[in-house]
């Protein structure tokens, strides 16, 4: 009697094929998750980087440098804002000892916007225009206008710009080196802004250096 030997087709088993589909959906998961969590990461660090609190601290310290670099060093006044009146200049407490930290809410600047003219070497003349910084209401403003230079004296604002909003405090401080409370070229700005919607604060602290805009 003849032995035959069984050949068996070349294939894979049901069971073979049960455990490659469980691998590649492992492997698939993996990377799913990889992915998501990969966006979400991205996502946080755009919204930190670029969110409202952000764009509002880096607006706020590009108009405060700015108009700081462009103002008369002699002519800036702090105030005390209490939401109607502006209150100051703030001297020092102690007139006898001058050299002191005052700090308000508010802050005056002078300076020049536009090119030179014979009236402007006018050594009485301090600027052209404003620009005054304050708190109204958790928003943090500038107010910006025109100076009647025949008497030094403000013109009604003829612009408002919002710089930031759900602010917690606002202080900018100088040291005064005279009886008259006149600074020492320093103005410091100490903001504290909170988002509402992310749950988180932000402290902006930045100082300008007061120069003339004439040698």
């Amino acid at each position: 009697m003849r032995k035959t030997r069984r050949k068996f087709a070349k294939g894979i088993t049901l069971v073979e094929l049960l455990m490659g589909v469980i691998v590649s959906l492992i492997v698939l998961f993996t990377a799913a998750l990889l992915l998501v969590s990969g966006h979400k990461g991205w996502a946080s660090t755009y919204k930190y980087a670029y969110g409202n609190i952000q764009v509002n601290a880096l607006e706020t310290m590009i108009a405060f440098g700015k108009t700081g670099r462009m103002s008369n060093k002699s002519e800036y006044v702090l105030y005390n804002y209490d939401g109607s009146t502006f209150d100051g200049p703030v001297l020092p407490s102690d007139p006898t000892n001058p050299v002191e930290v005052v700090t308000g809410n508010a802050i005056e600047f002078r300076y020049w916007d536009e090119d030179l003219k014979d009236s402007f070497m006018d050594t009485d003349v301090t600027g052209n225009a404003f620009a005054l910084f304050y708190v109204d209401d958790e928003v943090l403003k500038v107010d910006r206008g025109k100076v009647d230079m025949s008497t030094g004296n403000k013109l009604p604002a003829s612009s408002t710009q919002i710089l930031a909003e759900n602010v917690q405090s606002l202080e900018f401080s100088h040291t005064t080196n005279n009886a008259e409370g006149d600074g020492n070229g320093c103005i410091k700005m100490d903001l504290a802004l909170y988002d509402p919607q992310e749950d988180r604060g932000i402290h902006v602290k930045t100082a300008t250096l007061m120069r003339n805009v004439w040698p």
